[in-house]
This record gives structure tokens, C-alpha cells and sequence, in this order.
């Protein structure tokens, strides 16, 4: 503007200085000279007259191309406008698509997984996802554990931590989430580099833990809040997902498990048997059984009641649990009877960890509702062999060898021997003929 400004000073300033001189000019001597021979003055003047209208002229064209200019930048300002409203509709849409992906990619998680901590992992990666941290930032996983909030599974800087040893070490502050649990509300925090959120987690109107979220997050105060609030809109949405994905292992742990002793099933120890049987069968790997029974458990319950008997059939199954290796399964087979699935275990092996079982069972102590008692256990072991036609004979073998232990004595550990079961038939058949011709 200003240099439009500058030229049209120009041209208008000559032409007319010069018009100003030659009117001047002719009221001098000179001027009356140069007119008698040819007027050359009147052509300046008519110079500075055409020059004046051409800076007039040219003035008109830069004030209305001025006018333009301004016209134009504001309709590019318009465009610009647009396109920036456009870019972030666009990014919107893409946080939609993929929050909504999170959202199905859950559902779908369901369908391959039941263990928890699989299905944590992928959770936890989704919610990084929807919220827009997969590479940085926290997500975290609390719920309740022996009446208090525990951390269960951590997401940070792209890698899932679920086993308890890691999780120890993480050093995760989930103070916030311990205020969304008791307050059964959404928390937000801005201070200024991170933002954090916790929510409840809620399943089957049960408040069962807390999701925490923390986002390194740059922009000025507006875009944090508009941030902030977007995500709070689109984690409220997400829960439903997540409490949903993270309460399935707890209701298909509840099918497999006993109440009582909390060991698995016996329609469990059915579809493992087969499932470890089958993998035995194709690697040729050795595949063992112990079966447990309580001696003498009758009595128990006889003596000292149905509460006390409950008690002490607890107490057996948490020794056998908890003196197992992870990749052995402890199952409550039926009664007092339970049973232990041991894969890649010879029967030695399994002898081995069963005289273990019996001896720590023996030394054991256990309190009952009214007085403190100890009991026993037989145990029998087999091994599974590729001339078996069924799984199931793994257990009659099993069965066959706890009997043995049984009428041999009780308190002891027998392995399934070809024979065994006949012998001690036999003797107890003797045993009886005896008897009989005595009287």
C-alpha cells in the first residue's frame, strides 16, 4: 500500500511542478521570446497536463487494485479458515475411527482370549490407542484385590506389564485412580505437561477397580481443555468396553473353578486331560496324573461337622496349589478326592512332587471350628503311555494306584504298577476266606 502510495506522489508530483513552472514561465521575458518563435511552452504544458492525467489515472487503478488486494485476502483468509476447520475435522474422524476400532478390536479380543493377563495387554494397547498415547504416556489397570485397590497391568511407552514381579518395580502413582474408585467419578489434571485421568471401572453395577490414563500433552491452555474434554467424552464411551473385557476371565474363571476349594473344576479337568493328552500324543511328551483323597475324611465330618470338614478339604487344597509348579493344574475331582495334572512329567517325577505333597500335608496343622486337627492323604500316580486308546484310562490307572495306596495303608504314595490292583484284590479276597473259615 505504502509503495502504491509513493509512486502515485510521483507521478503526480511532477507533472504538476512542471505545470506550475511553465505557468510561471510565462510571465517572463523568456517566455514572450520563445513564443514569437514557435511556443514551446504551450507543448510542456500540454505534457504536464497529459502526465497528470495519466498519474490520476494510474492513482485510480492502484486505489482500486488496493481494494482488490484487500478482497482477496480476506476470501484467502475465508479458505484459509476452511481448510484449517477441515484439517481438523479430518483428524476427528480419524480419532473416531480409531476409537471406535479400540472399541471393536475389544470385542473381538473376547472371542480369542480368557486369561487375563492376554486380554489386559491388548486392552491396555487399545485404550494407548483410542486416547492417542501408543508410543508414550501411561495407562494403567487397578482393581480390587483382599479389600484394596491393587495395580494389575501397566501400559508405558508401548510395552504391556501384567506379571506381579514387573509390576512391582513399575512405580506407577495411582493415588488418582484410588480417588475415581472411592469417589465412583472421572477425574482430570492438567499440570501443565501431563494430563491424567482416572475412571471407575463398573461391571454388573459392581465398582471393581479404576483405569488410569496419563498423556504428555503440549498446546496452549484452550487446546488442553478442549483435549481434556474429548477424551473424558470418549473414555466415559470406552468403559463399557473395558469393564466388559476385563471382567470375562473373572466369569470364565467362576465356570471353571470350584466355590469351595477354588481348584478347577472336574468338567475342566475333562477338556484338559483330552487337550493334554492330544499334545502328548503328537510331541511324544510324557503326560502324569496324581490323584489325591483324604483319609479317613468321613470321620471328619462325622466327628467334628460338615464346617470343620470344609475347612480341612480348604486347607488340603491350598497345600496342593500352592506347592505345584504353574504349568501343573490342581483340580477338585469330587468329594474329598482331588486330582493334579502334570504335563512333560514322567511318573517318577510325579511321585517325587506327590511324597512332597504328603509330607507337608502331614506336618500341617489345621484349624477346625472347634479344635485343631491334622490329617492324611494317599496319593496315586500314573504316567500315560501311547498304547492307551482314551484319555480316560490315564485316570483309571490313576484311580487304580489310590486304591492300592488305600488298602496298603493309607498315608503313602503309590505309582500304577500292571497287576497292582489284582494283587490287592486277591489279598483282601484271602484276607476274607480266612476270616470266614476261622469262625
Amino acid at each position: 500500500m505504502k509503495r502504491r502510495f509513493a509512486w502515485f506522489a510521483l507521478f503526480a508530483t511532477l507533472p504538476a511542478a512542471t505545470f506550475i513552472l511553465a505557468t510561471v514561465w510565462q510571465f517572463s521575458d523568456e517566455y514572450q521570446a520563445a513564443a514569437n518563435q514557435g511556443g514551446v511552452i504551450p507543448m510542456l504544458a500540454a505534457f504536464a497536463a497529459l502526465t497528470s492525467i495519466y498519474a490520476l489515472v494510474l492513482g485510480l487503478l492502484l486505489a482500486l487494485a488496493g481494494r482488490r488486494e484487500k478482497e482477496l485476502t480476506k476470501e484467502a483468509n475465508v479458505y484459509l479458515t476452511a481448510g484449517q476447520e477441515a484439517a481438523r475435522s479430518k483428524h476427528e474422524l480419524e480419532r473416531r475411527v480409531d476409537f471406535l476400532t479400540a472399541a471393536r478390536e475389544m470385542m473381538l479380543v473376547l472371542r480369542e482370549e480368557l486369561e487375563f493377563g492376554a486380554i489386559a495387554k491388548k486392552v491396555l494397547g487399545l485404550v494407548a490407542q483410542a486416547a492417542g498415547t501408543p508410543d508414550t504416556g501411561l495407562v494403567a489397570i487397578h482393581l480390587v484385590a483382599d479389600e484394596k485397590l491393587q495395580l494389575r497391568a501397566v501400559w508405558r511407552e508401548g510395552d504391556a506389564v501384567t506379571e506381579p514381579a514387573k509390576l512391582a518395580r513399575a512405580k506407577v502413582d495411582g493415588s488418582i485412580a484410588g480417588e475415581a474408585f472411592t469417589g465412583r467419578r472421572l477425574i482430570s489434571r492438567d499440570d501443565g505437561a501431563v494430563l491424567r485421568f482416572a475412571i471407575p471401572i463398573t461391571a454388573d453395577r459392581e465398582t471393581i477397580g479404576a483405569l488410569q490414563v496419563e498423556i504428555p500433552q503440549e498446546g496452549d491452555e484452550k487446546e488442553r481443555a478442549a483435549f481434556a474434554k474429548r477424551l473424558e467424552s470418549e473414555l466415559h464411551e470406552l468403559m463399557n468396553f473395558v469393564a466388559l473385557a476385563i471382567k470375562t476371565p473373572d466369569l470364565y474363571e467362576r465356570t471353571i473353578r470350584d466355590g469351595m476349594t477354588k481348584l478347577f473344576t472336574k468338567r475342566h479337568f475333562s477338556n484338559q486331560l483330552h487337550h493334554h493328552e492330544a499334545i502328548a500324543r503328537r510331541h511324544s511328551e510324557p503326560l502324569a496324573l496324581i490323584m489325591v483323597d483324604v483319609d479317613h475324611f468321613k470321620n471328619v465330618n462325622d466327628t467334628y461337622g460338615h464346617l470343620t470338614g470344609d475347612m480341612v478339604l480348604k486347607e488340603v487344597a491350598k497345600i496342593v496349589k500352592e506347592s505345584i509348579r504353574s504349568s501343573n493344574e490342581a483340580y477338585r475331582y469330587g468329594g474329598e478326592e482331588l486330582g493334579v495334572l502334570c504335563p512333560e512329567t514322567t511318573a517318577e517325577q510325579a511321585a517325587a512332587l506327590a511324597e512332597r505333597l504328603r509330607k507337608k500335608l502331614e506336618a500341617k496343622t489345621i484349624q477346625g471350628e472347634t479344635k485343631k486337627l491334622s490329617v492324611t492323604a494317599s496319593f496315586g500316580v500314573a504316567e500315560w503311555s501311547a498304547d492307551m486308546k482314551v484319555p480316560e484310562e490315564l485316570v483309571s490307572r490313576a484311580d487304580e494306584a489310590l486304591y492300592v495306596a488305600k488298602k496298603s495303608g493309607r498315608n503313602q504314595v503309590q505309582s500304577w504298577k500292571a497287576g497292582a490292583l489284582e494283587a490287592v484284590k486277591a489279598a483282601e479276597s484271602a484276607k476274607g476266606v480266612g476270616a470266614g473259615k476261622s469262625h
